[in-house]
């Protein structure tokens, strides 16, 4: 398994705690990161492992790339999970590796069959992913 973390919500105002968590992060999320509100935030919680910095990485496939290396996947069979916004997990994106597990549950439902993800020539994910997953639900 390998947490990778593209970014941070408005919400957060930059405070970052939790990044520890994740293996590998974005260039931009650690740019947008305010190290004052997260290092305090840290402290207050008696958890300094939760501001450490992982790995990252300017694009979003050189971060997948270096998640399924770290996973020891490859890429066609990796299962992959695709978050907009942890707090709001009422829509995910699956890689289609995953897509046949959703079969059968009755907690699930899928709206959009699986397909490859798309990523721009800058090498991000497409903003296209994004919309998806801010569709109110059907």
């Amino acid at each position: 398994r390998c947490l990778y973390v593209r970014a941070l919500t408005p919400e957060s105002h930059g405070n970052a705690v939790g990044v520890g968590m994740a293996d590998v992060v974005s260039s931009r999320l650690l740019a947008g990161m305010d190290e004052h509100s997260t290092y305090m935030n840290a402290l207050s919680a008696m958890t300094p492992a939760m501001c450490r910095k992982p790995m990252h990485f300017d694009s979003d496939a050189e971060c997948l790339r270096a998640a399924l290396r770290i996973a020891g996947v490859a890429p066609e069979t990796a299962r992959m999970v695709r978050v907009r916004n942890t707090l709001a997990l009422d829509r995910l994106l699956v890689s289609a590796a995953f897509a046949p597990d959703l079969k059968g549950r009755d907690d699930l439902r899928v709206v959009v069959p699986s397909a490859d993800w798309a990523f721009t020539q800058a090498g991000d994910l497409d903003p296209a992913g994004d919309l998806l997953l801010a569709a109110a639900p059907a």
